[in-house]
């Protein structure tokens, strides 16, 4: 495995313990969610069709699909940002399909450096999961909060 995919595994992993330790419900959640992409992806890369990997194209939109309900559910921005950039990896994954000249490894570039960007994000999920988990408590100090429920 290349040196920049190692590096994008382990920070994608730093994060996702990250988000699990500081982050709540919808931190929590995506951070299952990622890691059933990391894992599934591996099963899935051969399954492809002529030179469109199908496998990894479904693995990606699942996870946008993911992000999307999350997002949607919870007032993080962070989620936004990520469903936007994983929108575009789900694009430049069906770009074999619509461009016979596009070269699979033009593609997994194009998602290597999209997913260097995720990686950016979800170290920006925690700050700001820290972030307004003490804004909250510095507004309203003697105001009783409610647990948080689970996101979906």
């Amino acid at each position: 495995m290349p040196l920049l995919n190692l590096v994008i595994l382990f920070a994608n992993l730093a994060a996702l313990v990250l988000l699990v330790s500081k982050g709540d419900a919808s931190e929590r959640w995506a951070a299952g969610f990622i890691l059933l992409t990391i894992v599934s992806e591996i099963f899935v890369d051969g399954l492809t069709i002529g030179t469109w990997r199908l496998g990894i194209a479904l693995v990606n939109a699942g996870l946008l699909a993911a992000f999307w309900i999350l997002a949607t559910r919870a007032d993080r921005w962070w989620l936004i940002f990520a469903s936007a950039v994983q929108l575009l990896i789900v694009i430049s994954a069906l770009m074999p399909i619509l461009s016979g000249g596009f070269m699979v490894h033009t593609g997994i570039a194009i998602r290597l450096g999209l997913w260097t960007l995720v990686s950016l994000i979800l170290f920006f999920g925690v700050w700001e999961a820290c972030a307004a988990r003490r804004l909250s408590k510095e507004s309203f100090p003697n105001v009783q909060r409610p647990v948080p429920s689970s996101v979906p």
